[in-house]
């Protein structure tokens, strides 16, 4: 089975970003779109439960999902409890918690900003399961490069996201996995590098104005 899947979204309800679309608009555009797996990834705080059962009722597999601050960097967590995942606060504490039945993946690593897991990434290669292709690229500048080269050295499968701050984001990044619709099998594709990245450049003064609009939350 081919599932569609962005595993890489922000909402109203995150509360640290100024977004202003709310979860439940976020999965009725993605049943639109005929995405199969979405996951929420705000700011240090899981949003799971409150959506799970609406995500169900339009045909959305929901991972449990965190943008975890991690040595300042970002890093996307699934599958963790949310009370432990707080914890972690240093690679070696990820180290200490990660599981079969977690993933992580290294979110826009080599974009211009500290936020950004940087040359982290290779140091604690092991701890990461994938490397996010990030939206925010056109034909000139695209920092995604980066990222796939130093995929590749370290063979880590790479997921394309939306990063979701404004709907119109939605459907232009995203992932198919080949997987059963359950979040033990999507997360085990993913670590056996069962995906295929969707992506469209962004024309330069589009991605301009969403970098605006972005720099704004």
């Amino acid at each position: 089975m081919t599932l569609k899947a962005d595993l890489h979204i922000h909402a109203a309800e995150d509360g640290q970003d100024k977004v202003s679309v709310t979860a439940k608009e976020i999965i009725d555009k993605a049943a639109e779109l005929n995405f199969d797996v979405l996951s929420f990834t705000f700011h240090n705080k899981t949003f799971y439960h409150e959506i799970k059962a609406y995500a169900e009722e339009k045909g959305i597999l929901l991972i449990p999902g965190m943008e975890r601050n991690i040595e300042r960097a970002h890093v996307l967590l699934y599958n963790f409890n949310e009370k432990k995942a707080l914890e972690i606060r240093h690679f070696e504490d990820l180290r200490k918690q990660k599981g079969n039945k977690q993933l992580v993946i290294a979110a826009h690593p080599f974009f211009l900003s500290k936020a950004c897991v940087g040359k982290k990434l290779k140091k604690y290669a092991e701890l990461f399961d994938a490397v996010e292709f990030c939206f925010m690229h056109n034909k000139i500048v695209n920092l995604n490069r980066k990222a796939i080269r130093v995929a590749k050295k370290l063979n880590k499968p790479i997921v394309a996201n939306s990063d979701t701050h404004f709907i119109e984001q939605l459907g232009e990044n995203y992932t198919l996995i080949d997987a059963e619709k359950n979040i033990s099998s999507v997360i085990n594709a993913i670590k056996q590098g069962k995906v295929r990245r969707k992506t469209r450049h962004l024309g330069l003064v589009e991605s301009f104005k969403l970098y605006l609009k972005l720099r704004g939350t």
